[in-house]
């Protein structure tokens, strides 16, 4: 059994049947910004970025507002404050879930 919260079982199971249970949830309407974004010190604003999305956003509402386009990045606020930056590409990589080996078998 694994307990906390759900962004983090999501994207740390701690064990094969745990990584098969969440393995059918949508992962864009669960996870939120916080759980993937890169921390900032200060309120330095990243060159390029296409926006700004709260750290409390789900993945699914930043995929709208970046129309699917992975070149984006965004600033991510907590309020006025600058706390991390959000690459969509990293957004997409936490979509994909984790696969388990299978047994008897290593990864590399």
């Amino acid at each position: 059994m694994q307990q906390g919260e759900p962004q983090h079982i999501l994207l740390n199971p701690n064990d094969p049947y745990i990584e098969d249970f969440v393995s059918d949830i949508n992962r864009a309407r669960v996870l939120r910004v916080r759980s993937i974004m890169t921390p900032v010190s200060g309120n330095k604003v990243p060159n390029g970025a296409h926006g700004e999305v709260d750290v409390n956003d789900t993945l699914e509402s930043v995929i709208a507002q970046s129309g699917g386009d992975t070149t984006h990045a965004y600033v991510v606020k907590d309020g006025e404050q600058t706390v991390g930056t959000l690459d969509m590409i990293e957004l997409v990589r936490a979509l994909v879930p984790r696969v388990a080996p299978e047994a008897g078998t290593r990864q590399s």
